[in-house]
């Protein structure tokens, strides 16, 4: 884990960060992960809006001007796998959002992860550090200009 990783992860049950200007969207079936996610993700300066399946995250991702996408897998409606995919499919600036799957899953194949369009994979509770690492460097970047 990076030093800043390691500095999110030491701090963020203690400090609320001031909003860094990005927006994630955070989907996952299961409420007490969804909140957790969410929870995180304000402590460290994302605003955050929540779906709780996949057409849910399809549908927000075209309406608002999101950071990154942090996706469970397993989901009614359409699963993270399929979300992504469609996300992809819509071109434009969808194209480059991050996406981040973190599932309890581990018999995924990786080709059809990256098949679908997903970024990144973590296994929760297992990479957290990681992930830290990496929402660290997106809010290192500049917001995403509104499509207009």
């Amino acid at each position: 884990m990076t030093e800043r990783g390691k500095l999110i992860h030491n701090i963020v049950e203690n400090v609320i960060f001031e909003p860094n200007g990005h927006m994630a969207l955070v989907a996952d079936d299961e409420p007490l992960s969804l909140m957790v996610m969410a929870e995180i993700l304000e402590k460290i300066g994302y605003l955050v809006i929540t779906a709780s399946h996949g057409r849910e995250v399809v549908d927000l991702a075209q309406q608002h001007t999101v950071s990154v996408i942090i996706t469970d897998i397993d989901m009614p409606i359409m699963d993270g796998l399929e979300a992504s995919q469609a996300i992809r499919v819509l071109g434009g600036r969808l194209t480059a959002i991050p996406i981040i799957a973190v599932t309890a899953r581990n018999d995924l194949d990786p080709g059809a992860v990256k098949e679908a369009g997903i970024d990144m994979l973590f296994q929760k509770g297992a990479d957290l550090s990681s992930l830290f690492d990496v929402l660290a460097e997106i809010a290192a970047l500049p917001r995403p200009s509104v499509a207009i």
